[in-house]
């Protein structure tokens, strides 16, 4: 009986501290927040401005390997994006953000994707409707709430169709301000683009 008493406070000691690790930050020796990226030597730790819960590290990791394998040449970029948008998830309402929008203009999911939005990338891409039972308007809306990796899955791709490889600072801008509005900013100096390559910066430093 005290075999089994004994494997049983084991056990639980086991799962209390997987539990704990699934949920508590993601710490260097130092304290400072890591996540992996990938680098022409392999797989390497990198620092990261805040901590980092298990699943915003688990997030950047997937959206740098969907972003390389659609051949976006610099794939960190859009892991700038996941943390400036939702903070690879980690913001208080990233599941819908802009409520005071009409309901066209509202965002959804990691990485603040419209559904005319995700409507347009579903035309050129539309292999990603193998992930969905309809491509209804509803489904649509829905996965990109309710679906982290699919919602990095159709990023990634919008940012090829806005140019990401050819010119990535007006690619940045336009995936805040659409291409019509990133003409008339300054991509070297426009917030949101300085923002996403701090995040880039960090990443690949």
């Amino acid at each position: 009986m005290k075999l089994v008493n004994t494997l049983f406070i084991i056990l639980s000691i086991a799962v209390i501290t997987m539990a704990f690790q699934l949920s508590s930050p993601m710490l260097s020796r130092q304290g400072t927040a890591v996540a992996e990226t990938m680098t022409q030597q392999g797989p390497q730790l990198v620092k990261l401005s805040d901590n980092l819960t298990y699943k915003q590290y688990k997030l950047l990791v997937f959206a740098y390997q969907i972003a390389k394998q659609d051949g976006i040449e610099h794939p960190s970029y859009l892991q700038g994006i996941l943390m400036q948008e939702s903070r690879a998830c980690n913001i208080k309402h990233y599941r819908v953000a802009g409520l005071t929008n009409r309901v066209g203009d509202r965002y959804f999911g990691a990485l603040q994707i419209k559904l005319a939005t995700a409507k347009d990338v579903l035309k050129h891409y539309p292999e990603l409707l193998s992930y969905l039972d309809t491509s209804t308007d509803e489904e649509i809306q829905a996965k990109l709430i309710l679906d982290d990796e699919w919602n990095i899955r159709v990023g990634s791709k919008y940012l090829l169709m806005l140019g990401i490889n050819e010119k990535p600072d007006i690619a940045i801008t336009a995936y805040n301000q659409g291409m019509f509005g990133a003409r008339s900013k300054n991509s070297d100096t426009f917030h949101y683009t300085t923002s996403v390559k701090k995040y880039y910066k960090e990443l690949t430093s």
